[in-house]
């Protein structure tokens, strides 16, 4: 989802794109918490990113109260062994797929933490498995709901910019001058 976000790249369809919307309105109004790995900087940051984007994403660590950025430690670690080893038993399964590393950890982060809901804009990958099929019972025991971030209603109105929305009303400020 941050992905999307920062680059402003549309989500596969017109719902994606106003869930996203959503979810920046829905963390701007200070309605809900964000939870994110810090494996998503190395994700988010691999991607060619302007400058001013890239200083965006870094600094929701260090000026929202509201962004929960967590760090890979002993317990994220012991709990993404665990899922990805789950998995790892079931390849059989599923056409030899298991889950990768990386998502092993985001889904290790949101279970510790306890989250609502962990948005994602999965794709159907060759060798992994995708999160949204997960949803609901997360290595046969954890109960996480994962999914697309949803739309909202009414949807959002067509005054809003098509550039990617700021998270910080400073910035938009400027843009504005």
């Amino acid at each position: 989802m941050y992905i999307h976000w920062l680059t402003g790249n549309q989500p596969d369809g017109l719902d994606d794109n106003a869930g996203l919307k959503e979810q920046i309105r829905r963390f701007k109004a200070g309605e809900v918490v964000l939870c994110a790995s810090v494996v998503t900087s190395v994700e988010v940051l691999a991607c060619t990113l302007p400058d001013d984007r890239a200083r965006e994403f870094l600094r929701l660590r260090e000026m929202r109260d509201d962004f929960s950025y967590v760090a890979v430690d002993p317990v994220v670690a012991d709990r993404a062994h665990e899922i990805r080893d789950y998995y790892q038993s079931l390849k059989d399964q599923h056409s030899g797929k298991t889950l990768s590393t990386p998502d092993a950890i985001h889904l290790a982060t949101a279970t510790l933490h306890e989250v609502d809901a962990l948005y994602t804009f999965d794709k159907k990958r060759r060798r992994f498995l995708g999160l949204i099929p997960l949803s609901g019972n997360v290595a046969g025991k954890y109960d996480l709901k994962i999914e697309r971030p949803p739309v909202p209603i009414p949807v959002a109105t067509p005054e809003e910019p098509s550039s990617p929305a700021t998270l910080f009303p400073d910035d938009e400020n400027a843009e504005a001058q």
